[in-house]
């Protein structure tokens, strides 16, 4: 069981993760029409393919050592609730959200946003944390944990996938 201390770190490495990962994403004009746009079923299928992919990223680099996957699905749950609040929020600051919408048109730009920042939550977690779950990760595949550096996203996904294909070959 975290602390409520180590929680509320985590939350706001996610959220400043989330902002950093998504803020030039949320300000384009192409995100917030596809988000009035979209049919509902095209809505669902991206908050489902985006659960998905937190799932496995979660599951692979997420910050806990030992965990079910339960704990796996609440986190992914819990980073797409932060991200719908972060985005609201940030979409209504802004002014791309007001009363006079209709609730279809804002709930599709918030929508098409959040699963954005859903990932950037989850990446940011993970990269500004503690590196924990890339020892993790590093253990899993019975790789050195010298020979990898914590907080690389891109060794994080990358490396371990090409060493088992390479040693695979051999």
């Amino acid at each position: 069981m975290r602390s409520s201390s180590q929680s509320l770190k985590e939350y706001g490495r996610g959220i400043i993760g989330g902002l950093i990962f998504s803020l030039p994403i949320i300000y384009t004009m192409e995100m917030w029409w596809a988000g009035f746009t979209l049919p509902p079923e095209k809505l669902l299928l991206n908050v489902v393919v985006t659960y998905l992919l937190l799932l496995g990223y979660n599951n692979f680099c997420g910050i806990h050592h030992d965990h079910t996957f339960w704990d796996v699905c609440r986190e992914s749950v819990e980073e797409i609730g932060i991200a719908f609040l972060v985005t609201f929020l940030f979409l209504w600051l802004i002014g791309r959200l007001d009363l006079s919408m209709s609730i279809s048109e804002m709930a599709g730009k918030t929508i098409v946003e959040t699963m954005i920042v859903a990932i950037g939550i989850s990446v940011g977690t993970e990269q500004l944390g503690t590196g924990e779950g890339m020892i993790k990760a590093v253990q899993r595949l019975s790789i050195p944990a010298n020979h990898i550096r914590t907080g690389n996203l891109l060794r994080c996904w990358f490396y371990p996938y090409v060493v088992r294909s390479f040693l695979s070959l051999r």
